[in-house]
């Protein structure tokens, strides 16, 4: 199918190039009659704007351009967010990211990157749960982990393929005390990820479906009613607000009170927010939780400043999460990052 859908884009960029070539020379033999040189070139940018899209293959994971050589795997890291272990490191450069309470009131990330990027120190790196293991299936990828939940290290055993455990691996792990402390302190990066791949010659492919993306919309065409998106964790030091700009048509995230940076001081922003809700409850008294990571249930969607009421839809571990509006009709996201808000059903409702 890959194959296919390679020629496919191939056949359509000839086609736009020779309809490019075409309308070029119409309009250059009639502008050296007019002798506007400068006004040749405008008028050949807008017809090769019209002609040419925005690209012929997107990522499967966010939607961005990719060049019909370009490969890549997926990987999806835990991130610990208690307090002691913030700020994060290049956590902005995550593609998909998945957030939720897993020690009341303690949130934590599964942030999934892509093999494309090159990112110097990911962390910290925090232990595995169930429900993250159920949503990183999504992508076939790695999971990157340090250690886990009895329940979560078993179902990683018999059913993951490619598992980066630092017990295992403590090699393609560092501890890094400048900020924080054990077990808040755990890192990894791109290139001992793809060290340990190229080891162990895992042959990591990138074998999920795709969301539907749309092109932005323009600036005309986003809303403002939805431009402060507040979540609620219930504890102040976790809760969250996204700021939409309609200017980037991007969503700025901010925590506990104040904007959210990274290590590097890089600002934390998404162009797609889905909030979900789903079955949840705690089942110890430490304050762990289950959630229910397959079936359906409420959905928000927000983008270009819009914010979209539905529902979220997963048959099976082996499906994606997709996203879908009041008359049952997948919801179209923006290429870019996007953030996954999954709250327990009973949780306070989202203020907009």
């Amino acid at each position: 199918m890959k194959k296919n859908a390679t020629i496919l884009n191939n056949l359509h960029l000839t086609i736009a190039l020779v309809l490019l070539i075409i309308s070029s020379l119409a309009v250059s033999s009639y502008f050296v009659f007019v002798k506007n040189k400068d006004q040749a070139r405008q008028v050949i940018e807008e017809i090769k704007n019209e002609i040419i899209p925005e690209c012929f293959h997107r990522s499967d994971l966010d939607g961005t351009c990719l060049s019909d050589d370009e490969q890549f795997f997926v990987y999806g890291v835990m991130i610990d967010n208690h307090v002691e272990a913030r700020p994060p490191a290049n956590l902005d450069k995550a593609r998909v990211v998945y957030e939720t309470v897993v020690e009341i009131p303690i949130t934590r990330l599964l942030a999934v990157f892509s093999s494309q990027d090159e990112t110097k120190k990911i962390g910290p790196v925090r232990s595995a749960r169930p429900f993250y293991v159920d949503w990183a299936k999504e992508f076939n990828g790695l999971y990157v982990h340090v250690g886990g939940s009895n329940e979560a290290l078993e179902i990683i055993k018999n059913s993951y393929s490619y598992d980066m455990n630092e017990f295992a691996y403590g090699n393609y792990f560092w501890r890094d005390n400048t900020y924080r402390y054990q077990p808040h302190n755990a890192f990894t990066s791109s290139e001992l990820i793809n060290k340990l791949v190229d080891k162990n010659d895992w042959r990591i492919e990138t074998s999920f479906d795709s969301w539907v993306y749309k092109p932005e919309a323009k600036i005309e065409d986003r809303g403002d009613a939805a431009s402060q998106i507040e979540i609620s964790f219930q504890s102040y030091d976790f809760n969250v607000v996204w700021e939409y700009s309609q200017e980037d048509n991007a969503y700025l995230r901010y925590q506990g009170g104040r904007k959210h940076l990274t290590e590097e001081k890089d600002e934390i922003k998404a162009k797609n927010i889905a909030v979900l809700y789903t079955d949840s409850e705690v089942i110890d008294s430490y304050g762990r939780r289950r959630y229910e990571t397959v079936g359906s249930g409420r959905a928000i969607v927000f983008n270009d400043g819009v914010a979209v009421d539905g529902t979220w839809q997963r048959p099976d571990l082996s499906s994606r999460t997709r996203f879908y509006d009041e008359n049952n009709k997948e919801i179209s996201l923006n290429p870019g990052t996007t953030w996954i808000e999954i709250l327990p059903d009973y949780y306070p409702e989202v203020i907009y």
